[in-house]
């Protein structure tokens, strides 16, 4: 069900978002452009990457269910997560796994949401937005509702920037981004198109959310992360896997039932490289990518230029203990600081692989296996500080 979800979400986005790129491109010193060695993988352990970590297991009640976490945002310190299928709103925990409230709920009606896809804390109004189809709902951060906005185009994404909104651009339009006013209204594009058709994600990273004069962009199927302010966009991180790069003609000649399959872990097993995950610290780079049907991970020092590169048959997780077969640690956001992780406690096959785990981080509690046999199957957040 899990996997039919993401594919579902997928085929959305493609629809939706699938669209062209012609941005001019203007001079930026902080450019970065990324060589990624394909197969030339490092023998690592999760303990030589991470110097420290700090555990949240979100607590589990008839309300606050999780099926799948597309979304985490930190916000005075409570924990913000949106369930897109499952819970089909926005759940907020306190910093100790608490439930506190959840933000709109499942349904049609006023304050409600079907398949929520994207929401955006805004500090400066105490106001939390959630795009749903062709509407934005806002709440307050305690969960009231503030206003309904509808607007005529959709999206399955979106930002807010000053007081500009950028939206992903409906599908087959001329462009990658709609801009609008704080009222929806249309103000313009952003990244109009050339003839390669190339579909995009807005990258959402929680370290992007603290930052109040810039946004980022991914084109997803030319690998390269656009830098977007209120005067200009351009291209800020490029991703080169040299010879295994996916052509970008080749992908637009996809239908979108082919693109969502590439999207899902290149089912089809193609010798070439997609990128799946993208997130940046203020010192470190990671980006995970799929090749033949494999995710790789590969982490940049911004600073000292050192690099991480691994696979699931290259890793040691001695963090977790799980090391599960064709899998690599869940990453699911970032900060200026850390990046975060998800682990499912369903995964263990024991407490005591679960209870070493919880007792390493490090959090001032000492869990007991009494502890841990109360655990719900609801995830647990991991906060993880990175040293190399």
């Amino acid at each position: 069900m899990r996997n039919l979800n993401l594919f579902f979400l997928i085929v959305i986005n493609l629809i939706i978002s699938a669209c062209n790129n012609n941005q001019t491109i203007q001079g930026n010193t902080s450019f970065l452009d990324l060589e990624v060695p394909v197969y030339d993988f490092q023998n690592v352990k999760m303990s030589d990457i991470i110097s420290e970590y700090e555990i949240v297991p979100l607590k589990f009640t008839n309300k606050s269910m999780i099926s799948e976490i597309y979304k985490i945002i930190i916000h005075d310190e409570l924990i913000y997560i949106l369930d897109c299928f499952g819970a089909q709103s926005v759940l907020v925990f306190d910093m100790k796994g608490n439930f506190i409230r959840s933000i709109s709920r499942k349904g049609n009606g006023p304050g409600e949401l079907t398949y929520p896809m994207d929401f955006e804390i805004i500090p400066e109004k105490n106001r939390i937005d959630v795009l749903g189809y062709k509407m934005i709902k806002s709440f307050s951060l305690q969960g009231n509702l503030l206003k309904e906005s509808s607007y005529d185009f959709s999206s399955t994404g979106f930002k807010k920037l000053g007081e500009t909104y950028y939206f992903e651009a409906p599908y087959k339009t001329d462009c990658l981004l709609y801009r609008t006013d704080e009222n929806f209204k249309f103000k313009g594009f952003s990244l109009v198109h050339k003839k390669r058709d190339v579909s995009g994600t807005i990258v959402y990273s929680p370290f992007l959310q603290t930052n109040p004069n810039y946004i980022t962009y991914w084109a997803l199927a030319n690998d390269t992360i656009y830098k977007i302010d209120e005067k200009k966009s351009y291209p800020f991180r490029a991703i080169n896997y040299g010879k295994y790069t996916y052509d970008h003609d080749d992908y637009a000649s996809l239908s979108v039932e082919e693109k969502a399959r590439l999207m899902m872990f290149n089912r089809d097993n193609i010798e070439k490289c997609l990128l799946h995950k993208y997130f940046e610290t203020d010192e470190y780079i990671e980006l995970h990518y799929v090749i033949k049907g494999e995710v790789c991970v590969f982490i940049y020092n911004k600073e000292s230029g050192q690099i991480v590169h691994y696979d699931q048959s290259h890793l040691n997780d001695d963090i977790t203990g799980l090391n599960l077969h064709g899998k690599i640690p869940a990453l699911i956001g970032c900060d200026k600081e850390r990046f975060y992780f998800m682990v499912a406690p369903y995964n263990y096959k024991s407490t005591e692989p679960l209870l070493k785990f919880m007792n390493g981080a490090s959090n001032t509690k000492e869990y007991t296996l009494e502890d841990v046999e109360k655990l719900s199957n609801n995830p647990i957040i991991v906060f993880a500080k990175y040293r190399f």
